[in-house]
């Protein structure tokens, strides 16, 4: 403790106080000390009714009762003798992901899936398919259910509309069923943070009203900022939010300072 003071004390007398940085932190400790004590301690999980639980539960109850699902990939190739080549070739080498990958982007005809490397996503068999799922042809969906291995090839060309189907197992997915009981503390601990989070939303927008912000967008547009080779913009700062994401996360490093004609403008 008096290691601490003595630097404390010496720092503050040769103004080390006074630099951009330590302002910095000063702020940041001081909003994470405030947001705890507005948001994060005076909203609580027993806010969370069992009404509330209930009424989500029963609004959103395909995210706790789903099917079984997949995921594959594809090659659609239009001319039978073409795809069968392709097939053989795949086939002998079943294992080799990267060259899943070149053969898909090299012929996948299907211009949905030829960025994704042939990816349909996951999907349901046609009989339970939901309408937030990809569409896939049903015999194409009916024969990835029939691969046993993830990883593995079917055998055998698939025909669509579209043309032929070499189809890859790339994962599973067990079929979920979850009571109301089994589901009640996710949902509870979800509708907690998005309460809490929506209070600060409405907070800082009732802020940002009150200072009358405006900001020069020409400005800000010729602000550059000089990032180290191989750092993305976020790492670097650009963009980093004031105010942390959850009440009583730390707070991130402020981003460079903004042109000065980008204030309130009133007195902090």
């Amino acid at each position: 403790m008096v290691r601490f003071e003595l630097l404390a004390a010496d720092a503050h007398t040769k103004g080390y106080d006074r630099s951009d940085e330590v302002e910095r932190t000063r702020k940041q400790m001081m909003i994470q000390a405030m947001m705890k004590a507005e948001f994060e301690d005076r909203v609580q999980l027993t806010d969370i009714s069992d009404a509330d639980v209930q009424t989500y539960f029963t609004a959103h109850h395909d995210e706790f009762d789903k099917p079984e699902q997949l995921r594959a990939s594809h090659i659609v190739i239009r001319d039978r003798a073409a795809a069968q080549r392709v097939l053989t070739q795949v086939l002998a080498k079943r294992a080799d992901i990267a060259f899943w990958r070149e053969t898909a982007q090299r012929y996948n005809e299907d211009t949905e899936t030829k960025d994704r490397f042939g990816d349909l996503r996951f999907f349901s068999r046609p009989a339970d398919r939901r309408d937030d799922e990809p569409v896939v042809p049903a015999a194409v969906a009916e024969a990835a259910f029939s691969i046993a291995q993830i990883g593995d090839i079917y055998p055998t060309l698939v025909q669509s509309p579209a043309g032929f189907h070499i189809i890859k197992l790339t994962g599973k997915r067990a079929a979920l069923h979850r009571t109301l009981e089994e589901a009640s503390r996710p949902i509870r601990n979800r509708l907690w943070r998005e309460r809490r989070e929506q209070r600060v939303t409405d907070f800082i927008a009732t802020l940002r009203r009150d200072a009358n912000v405006t900001v020069n967008e020409s400005a800000l547009a010729a602000l550059h900022l000089d990032i180290p080779a191989g750092e993305s913009p976020e790492i670097a700062g650009q963009g980093a939010p004031v105010v942390p994401p959850h009440p009583g996360a730390p707070v991130p490093a402020a981003p460079p300072s903004a042109p000065s004609n980008a204030h309130p403008t009133r007195s902090p």
